[in-house]
């Protein structure tokens, strides 16, 4: 008779933990400097890489992509510039200090460093007797970095699937503007 472990089952130990998971989640966009309109939204969507050093600290790598909304409900935005769109690109990286509730369950916080991206694209409107006279479509991009805090829990649902759930805060985000996140995620263990 043959004994065998089903390394498909089996749990890692801890400090060889990988996971690769997807992500999406929204943020609301505080103090932006670039329109009239005092709040907007994103809709983020990401992959991550966690890493576990040991039992209470893991690595965590993200890129996020993230289109920007208007509180007023509109594909487009009435910025300053004129009526566009707004992208972000983010790449944070955090440590996290783990703190486990059971054997399933972990609670943690993070601080690390952010880098973004952001994209505007605008169309110009030229209006001159009653009508449009000149329109011109301009795209801008500007590069930030940041520090990042986040807080959350991770949820053991299987030994190899891991739900997870953290709220984040950036003091200088998407737009170069106060960020306030939450983001849910599906990953899975190597």
């Amino acid at each position: 008779m043959v004994n065998g472990q089903d390394s498909c089952t089996s749990p890692q130990k801890p400090g060889n933990e990988w996971e690769l998971g997807l992500q999406s989640g929204a943020a609301l966009l505080i103090e932006n400097p670039y329109n009239t309109q005092p709040n907007k939204y994103a809709f983020n969507q990401g992959v991550y890489v966690r890493k576990d050093v040991n039992d209470h600290v893991s690595m965590k790598v993200e890129v996020n992509y993230a289109s920007i909304k208007s509180t007023m409900g509109s594909k487009d935005m009435f910025t300053a510039k004129g009526v566009g769109k707004l992208y972000n690109l983010s790449i944070p990286v955090t440590v996290e200090y783990n703190i486990s509730m059971s054997k399933k369950l972990k609670t943690f916080v993070g601080a690390g460093l952010v880098i973004n991206t952001s994209q505007d694209s605008y169309t110009l409107y030229n209006f001159k007797e009653g009508y449009v006279n000149t329109v011109k479509t301009i795209k801008t991009s500007s590069t930030s970095g940041s520090i990042i805090f986040t807080q959350g829990v991770t949820y053991d649902i299987s030994p190899r699937i891991r739900l997870s759930q953290s709220v984040h805060f950036i003091p200088r985000g998407a737009c170069n503007c106060k960020q306030l996140g939450i983001n849910f995620g599906i990953a899975l263990k190597l």
